[in-house]
C-alpha cells in the first residue's frame, strides 16, 4: 500500500474462470482459516480472492477506517486491471460486509453477496448487547446503509434466524433500506453466525448467483 503497509492475500485459481469473487473476511480469525472457508467458492467456476485486513496474519500497516477502505479500493483496482468490472463478484461476510458495500457503492461490479451484514455498527451493537468501547476494526463505525445508498448492482443479503452475533433484524433492516427490486433477502431458519455453509439454503443461492 501507499503508506509502506503489506497486506497478505490469497488467490484461488481455476482454469477458463467465468469471473472472479473478491471475499472480504469476518472479524475472527486470518487467511489459516478463512483460505479453507472461501475456496470451496471455486467449484462454481471463479477465481477467489481474499485479503487479511491490516494487523490480521501476516499483514500489517496502521489500522483506521480510511486507510482499511482504501486497502479495499487498491485490491479492487488491482483485480480490475485483469478483470472487467462485470466479472467481478463481491463477497462481504459480517465486518466484511463494510468493505464490500463500501466497493459497491462507488464502483460498478456484477453482483453483491452479503453474508450475516449488518445495518450499522451501531445499529447491530444495540440489537446484540454488546459492550463498549469495542475493540479492534468494530470500534469503527461503519455504516453499510449509508454505502449502499448509490450502489447501482443486484445485491444477495443471506442471514441467519438465529444469528446471535449480527442479530437477524440488523440484516433485515440493511435490506429494507435498499431498492428492493434489486436487492434480495434469504433467511436462513435455525441458521446461526457461523453455520450458514451447513445449510442446503446457503448453496442453492450460491449455485443461483454463480453457476
Amino acid at each position: 500500500m501507499e503508506d509502506g503497509a503489506v497486506l497478505n492475500a490469497l488467490h484461488f485459481k481455476v482454469e477458463n474462470p467465468e469471473g472472479i469473487i473478491l471475499y472480504f473476511h469476518g472479524n475472527a480469525g486470518n487467511l489459516d482459516r478463512w483460505g479453507g472457508i472461501v475456496s470451496p467458492l471455486t467449484q462454481y467456476g471463479y477465481d477467489v480472492f481474499v485479503m487479511d485486513f491490516r494487523g490480521y496474519g501476516k499483514s500489517t500497516g496502521e489500522r483506521t477506517k480510511e486507510k482499511m477502505l482504501n486497502d479495499a479500493e487498491e485490491i479492487y483496482t488491482y483485480l480490475s486491471k485483469k478483470w472487467p468490472e462485470k466479472k467481478i463478484t463481491l463477497y462481504g461476510r459480517s465486518m466484511g460486509s463494510s468493505f464490500a458495500s463500501h466497493l459497491a457503492g462507488n464502483r460498478a461490479p456484477a453482483q453483491l453477496i452479503l453474508e450475516s451484514p449488518f445495518y450499522s455498527v451501531g445499529d447491530v451493537g444495540r440489537r446484540a448487547g454488546w459492550i463498549y468501547p469495542m475493540n479492534g476494526i468494530l470500534k469503527f463505525n461503519f455504516n453499510n446503509y449509508e454505502s449502499l445508498k448509490t450502489a447501482t448492482c443486484p445485491i444477495t443479503i443471506i442471514h441467519g434466524i438465529e444469528d446471535e452475533i449480527v442479530p437477524h433484524d440488523s440484516g433485515f433492516k440493511l435490506y429494507q433500506s435498499l431498492d428492493t427490486a434489486k436487492a434480495r433477502f434469504v433467511a436462513v431458519k435455525n441458521g446461526q453466525h457461523n453455520d450458514l455453509s451447513d445449510f442446503d439454503e446457503y448453496w442453492e443461492v450460491m449455485e443461483e448467483l454463480l453457476r
